[in-house]
């Protein structure tokens, strides 16, 4: 739970206005495209489950053109009996809660819909909705015979992934929220490296800001998972640094062996933590480069699992957060 005062002049505006603040908000643009990325069908809903916003996986869902989806009940899509199972299975959602009914969507051509719905509250009452279109596991069991134990895996691995979009965009939120109010930046930094470790499943991640006055040079800020000698580390320059490769790169460096990398100057104390593989990763807004991130694993397979675009988007909303707390 995040605590603090809220600021006036701040994105809270996401909170209210998605569809608006998607279309004025360039450095939010990003989010608009996760959403309207995802092949699960997502809205976002106000305390009345009106549709503020709709993706496209919704718009296809319903049988609608993207733009005539907003304005709309959610309940114009589903019977009296599936509306109150909805509400059900949002509210839980919304508390934390996993998914355990479907419900039923009708689309304007008349075709009928299973999906699982997964909740995330915001701050105002409105509401993130995924929902997982089940109609094709279903088809599935149906055409090829799948074992009832089989189906009921299918079904569980959906429920898996409703849960992990959801966290996602929990995250996020998160991280709109610490720019909307004043809390230590101490605070920041903690939740935004406890955060990636989580996503990424990384072993450990450090947190450095760039300080100009210090000679363009990075700090450590935060460090999760590294043995203490970590904090002795001298500050890290720009020129022929990671950070400046990964920039040049594209943004995001990958690092599949430490103890190959000649620009990596602490290969014996990766050694010393088990520390296999590095992620570099920068904190920036347009062309202000606030910091990095590394992330380190000890486990290959966890790096191959890494999410690159959303990684991307959670660290852009990390530099508004820090920035409107600076």
């Amino acid at each position: 739970m995040i605590k603090g005062q809220i600021k006036e002049g701040t994105p809270e505006k996401i909170l209210t206005q998605f569809d608006e603040y998607f279309s004025s908000a360039g450095e939010c643009e990003k989010y608009k495209s996760l959403i309207d990325g995802m092949s699960e069908a997502v809205i976002v809903e106000d305390k009345n489950h009106n549709v503020v916003y709709a993706n496209p996986s919704f718009a296809k869902l319903v049988a609608l053109p993207q733009k005539d989806c907003a304005g709309r009940s959610v309940f114009d899509f589903m019977d009296a009996g599936n509306k109150k199972v909805y509400i059900k299975e949002t509210d839980k959602g919304a508390a934390g809660e996993s998914p355990e009914e479907q419900v039923e969507i009708i689309s304007r051509n008349g075709k009928t819909m299973t999906v699982l719905v997964g909740a995330t509250l915001l701050d105002n009452g409105c509401r993130i909705v995924t929902m997982s279109d089940l109609s094709k596991i279903g088809n599935l069991e149906k055409k090829f015979k799948v074992e009832s134990e089989k189906y009921f895996h299918l079904v569980q691995k959906s429920y898996k992934e409703v849960g992990a979009i959801k966290r996602k965009l929990e995250y996020l939120n998160d991280l709109i929220m610490f720019a909307t109010i004043d809390v230590p930046k101490a605070e920041i930094f903690s939740f935004i490296v406890s955060s990636i470790m989580s996503f990424t499943k990384a072993d450990a991640c450090v947190l450095r800001l760039y300080k100009r006055k210090w000679k363009g040079k990075f700090f450590i800020e935060y460090a999760s998972g590294v043995s203490p000698e970590w904090y002795n580390k001298k500050p890290i320059e720009y020129k022929g640094s990671l950070i400046e490769k990964a920039l040049k790169s594209g943004g995001i460096l990958r690092v599949d062996d430490i103890q190959k990398e000649a620009s990596y100057s602490s290969r014996e104390l990766a050694r010393k933590n088990n520390f296999t593989s590095l992620v570099i990763a920068p904190i920036d807004l347009k062309t202000k480069l606030i910091g990095y991130v590394s992330i380190y694993f000890k486990n290959k397979e966890n790096l191959e699992l890494l999410d690159q675009d959303f990684l991307t988007v959670f660290l852009k909303q990390s530099a508004i957060a820090i920035e409107l707390n600076s």
